[in-house]
């Protein structure tokens, strides 16, 4: 694990609905982190728009949610306060990533081991009621609510506009300012709340192309300062995800916020080009720094779509050599109808990934039918060592 979580003061419900009471939250001092930028989490709430606000400090939950009671509960049964690493030689299926295609998915496959969503650092967006902004249906509580052992795979933007647009501002300066320490509280407390383990990937694809990338050291110190709150929050069942897009030869170190902070490296993987110089390089960084490796987001675009047989040996079967390769942990894979989502329709490039009912169905079923990979079933949080 990334770091020696604090437990002194785990504050995983508040006495009234929609606020939590920070106020003992310990600082940098009580937790083995090397760094001392620890937050008190004492400062801003946020608007529906999505931009912080100064307030009272506490931490406001969307319209529906309430800290520790508004998304759901893992069974009783089955606790998962904190979890171990993915042991070596295990992948974790996580398909995305919206409501919607992963129930169909489901239908097709039976469920898998995680689903992926996504929200804004700043409005929690999908924390409360079912939000779409084009790119299909976001809902927690659809997932927690249900009994099913799940991890949730967690994409959190720190764009300031809706969707993230890749060319918006970004919240970095404020996070490390600490004016969005209300909301990220109230991340931290809802998440930590649920009983279920948590993958949370902390503005995703920091080093993408052109305008969507982050300043690095800004990014590295936003990092840093959202890890140590979620730790002062004891928000044990959520690993932090430090998700390269990995565009070789940039040198993505310095994005790092240092081997304290991070639980597992990721990395994306979509057109053929990117296989396998790209992400290898993503690899190395991983092994260097002895983190897991997780495929954060997959897809073969339309360059390779599950409707023709080719695509299997042209890219899935890479996909599966790629895990092999490297002992991914996580697999993460996007099975939807892009075409039928405005915003990326309107992309023209990300194509129809669904895999029910095509050529690839039976191979699919092949490679994930060994031991490795691990999926929803009763041994699933046995398999995590989910623990209280």
């Amino acid at each position: 694990m990334r770091r020696a979580l604090v437990t002194s003061a785990v504050l995983l419900g508040c006495s009234s609905p929609g606020a939590a009471d920070v106020s003992a939250v310990p600082t940098a001092g009580t937790s083995s982190r090397a760094a001392n930028d620890a937050p008190t989490a004492s400062t801003a709430g946020t608007t529906s728009g999505g931009a912080a606000s100064g307030g009272s400090g506490s931490a406001v939950l969307p319209s529906g949610s309430s800290a520790g009671a508004g998304t759901g509960r893992a069974p009783a049964s089955t606790p998962c306060v904190t979890w171990d690493p993915i042991p070596s030689g295990k992948t974790l299926l996580v398909i995305g990533q919206d409501t919607g295609e992963i129930d169909s998915y489901s239908a097709a496959f039976g469920a898998p081991g995680g689903v992926m969503l996504y929200t804004n650092v700043a409005d929690l967006a999908g924390f409360g009621d079912e939000v779409n902004f084009g790119t299909g249906a976001q809902s927690l509580p659809h997932w927690t609510q249900q009994q099913t052992p799940l991890v949730i795979q967690l994409g959190v933007s720190l764009k300031k506009a809706v969707h993230g647009d890749a060319c918006a501002s970004d919240y970095l300066a404020d996070i490390g300012a600490s004016a969005l320490d209300g909301p990220i509280s109230s991340m931290a407390i809802e998440l930590g709340s649920l009983g279920r383990p948590v993958l949370l990937r902390f503005g995703y694809e920091f080093d993408n192309q052109d305008c969507h990338r982050y300043q690095p050291q800004a990014y590295a110190q936003a990092f840093r300062h959202f890890a140590q709150l979620f730790d002062a929050l004891g928000a044990r069942n959520v690993q932090l995800v430090w998700h390269a897009w990995g565009g070789a030869p940039l040198d993505i170190s310095p994005w790092y916020p240092g081997d304290d902070f991070v639980d597992l490296v990721g990395v994306s993987l979509f057109p053929l080009a990117e296989m396998p110089g790209k992400v290898d390089g993503v690899a190395a960084f991983a092994a260097q720094h002895h983190k897991p490796l997780m495929i954060a987001e997959a897809a073969p675009q339309t360059a390779h779509p599950p409707s023709d047989p080719a695509s299997w040996n042209a890219w899935y079967q890479r996909l599966f050599d790629y895990v092999a390769q490297h002992d991914v942990r996580v697999l993460s894979y996007i099975n939807q109808d892009w075409n039928a989502q405005s915003v990326w329709a309107s992309q023209g490039v990300w194509g129809n990934s669904r895999l029910q009912g095509t050529p690839l169905e039976a191979p699919w079923r092949q490679a994930l039918s060994g031991e490795r990979f691990l999926k929803s079933d009763s041994s699933l949080y046995a398999s995590l060592a989910c623990h209280d």
